[in-house]
């Protein structure tokens, strides 16, 4: 579903992301992990749309959107949940949900949708009045799913749902995670805990310095010694 090829990505002079390849079938569930300043998430915003590509290829189902606007990648069916949720916090919970879907126009299929996102996230449903910048950290990290679930994504990028929550929340974010992995949406993640992100996902990638150091089965990262000693502090 996407193949990317040789993608750089650069803040102003300074190369981020130095050429990298990476694939994404349908359905599959990847994660990138990696040390803080690898570059994972220039690289997700770069596929998103959210930075501009120096050189490279983006192919999404048989299209290279690598120079196409953010609001065509989400009509296409890509969309990213930022770190930092980004939220819009003056807006209540049914209205972020709502921004979700602000592309689509088929009125009783977001209803459906907005029905599916209470039932994932019940706290969501008690709380869709409310301004969403009153909401804890967890809820907030909801309601970035949410709302990326409401544009009804084929390839959805998540950057970091497991930071700064507590244990409990956490559980239920990946829990979340693998429900929509089992309904046939393909998810590229980004996770600072690399063995949660590893023991979710089949496949990973390893980025160093914005580079591709190593990739393969998720299981067969997660046994790797130097996996364990890099990533996992053992």
């Amino acid at each position: 579903m996407l193949t990317v090829r040789a993608l750089a990505l650069a803040y102003g002079a300074i190369t981020a992301v130095r050429g990298i390849d990476l694939d994404v079938g349908s359905g599959e569930l990847v994660a990138v992990i990696g040390a803080n300043g690898a570059g994972k998430t220039t690289t997700l915003k770069g596929i998103a749309g959210a930075m501009p590509v120096r050189h490279g290829e983006i192919v999404f189902d048989g299209e290279d959107i690598a120079r196409l606007p953010v609001h065509e990648r989400v009509r296409r069916g890509v969309c990213l949940v930022p770190e930092g949720r980004g939220i819009f916090a003056r807006l209540t919970v049914a209205e972020n949900l709502d921004m979700g879907a602000y592309l689509r126009r088929d009125a009783h299929g977001v209803r459906a949708d907005l029905a599916r996102c209470y039932g994932l996230f019940p706290r969501l449903a008690e709380r869709r009045g409310q301004a969403a910048g009153t909401l804890s950290g967890g809820e907030q990290q909801m309601l970035a799913i949410g709302r990326a679930l409401m544009s009804r994504p084929r390839l959805l990028l998540l950057d970091e749902p497991h930071a700064r929550l507590a244990p409990i929340v956490s559980r239920l974010i990946f829990d979340t995670i693998r429900t929509v992995a089992n309904e046939q949406v393909s998810i590229l993640l980004i996770e600072q805990n690399a063995r949660a992100a590893l023991e979710l996902a089949t496949r990973a990638y390893v980025m160093e310095s914005g580079r591709i150091a190593l990739s393969g089965a998720a299981s067969a990262l997660l046994a790797s010694d130097a996996v364990r000693c890099a990533y996992l502090g053992e």
